[in-house]
């Protein structure tokens, strides 16, 4: 297969701008070592095999230094190794090229969230809303995030005048219109290192974090029937925690309850502000979908999954 028909491909379902794959080989030698070497680095990264996969992508970069699909491919291999400056090197280099293509931004977003640094991933979601308006619920979660409560409110309005909120969103507004409530600080003793301790200690404080070592305990012990129930709960009093639809959704799915698992992760997967986070509502999407023999639709999500 040639690497114009992989555009081609590429191009059907959206993922690369036209001239992302742009050929400045000088041969036919350059063109089959090129080919062959950025299909390799997809195979490889498939495959979580990052180290091979930026191997193959130099051969690439060799050939063509300013080819943006390799520049992008590069940076997202660094980023699954956590080595985020060359990530941030590459991705650079690949915006200077295309600086309005949309999943360069999505992904500079991402590494800035990686870095906690919410004030430049806000940047970046508010250049993806000039090509993509109905992308303002990640940006709330972004403010959120940042303890912008000003900045949430006036995007809730927005949005409450464009579409209206639904009940998640109106969930959110409330919460945030309340008065802040000063989290205690949480002591490491002995009454919090087992499950039914951490639930005590949750019950007194409502601390997020504990919640959270609660709900991985639960996952982790299969407690599945535990898991969705306070999970349930807790999204009463922390709507706009993506992390908290996927553990609904992954109880859901253990317990054979595969539509309301999808609707946890559609309600959710607009709060997943990183890649990793996306990949696991992707993958918790391929579980669903083939809980309910709609394999077309699993493929997919699972497709989606290895693309990140």
């Amino acid at each position: 297969m040639k690497i114009n028909a992989f555009f081609v491909i590429l191009l059907f379902v959206g993922f690369y701008s036209s001239n992302v794959l742009a050929q400045k080989v000088r041969s036919e030698a350059d063109k089959l070592s090129f080919e062959t070497s950025f299909f390799e680095a997809l195979k490889q990264k498939a495959i979580g095999n990052f180290d091979k996969a930026v191997e193959a992508l130099d051969v690439c970069i060799a050939i063509d230094s300013a080819n943006v699909a390799v520049l992008f491919e590069r940076s997202k291999n660094f980023y699954w190794q956590k080595n985020y400056f060359e990530a941030k090197q590459n991705l650079q280099k690949a915006l200077k090229l295309e600086p309005t293509n949309i999943w360069l931004l999505e992904h500079a977003k991402d590494l800035a969230v990686a870095a906690q640094n919410y004030a430049e991933a806000i940047g970046f979601q508010k250049q993806i809303i000039t090509l993509n308006p109905l992308r303002k619920t990640e940006l709330l979660s972004l403010y959120i995030n940042n303890h912008d409560t000003k900045n949430a409110l006036n995007l809730l309005n927005i949005i409450k005048k464009e579409r209206g909120l639904n009940k998640q969103l109106k969930k959110i507004e409330h919460q945030l219109l309340e008065p802040e409530i000063t989290q205690p600080n949480i002591v490491n003793d002995s009454n919090t290192n087992n499950l039914e301790g951490l639930k005590t200690a949750y019950q007194k404080l409502q601390n997020y974090d504990l919640l959270k070592q609660i709900l991985a305990l639960e996952s982790e012990q299969k407690l599945y029937e535990m898991l969705n129930q306070e999970v349930t709960n807790a999204l009463e009093i922390f709507p706009s925690q993506a992390l908290l639809y996927l553990y609904a959704a992954e109880a859901n799915n253990a317990l054979k309850n595969y539509q309301t698992a999808l609707e946890h992760l559609e309600n959710g997967i607009d709060f997943a502000i990183d890649k990793l986070m996306k990949k696991k509502y992707y993958l918790a999407y391929f579980e669903s979908y083939k809980g309910l023999n709609n394999m077309p639709k699993a493929n997919e999500y699972q497709k989606r999954a290895s693309q990140l």
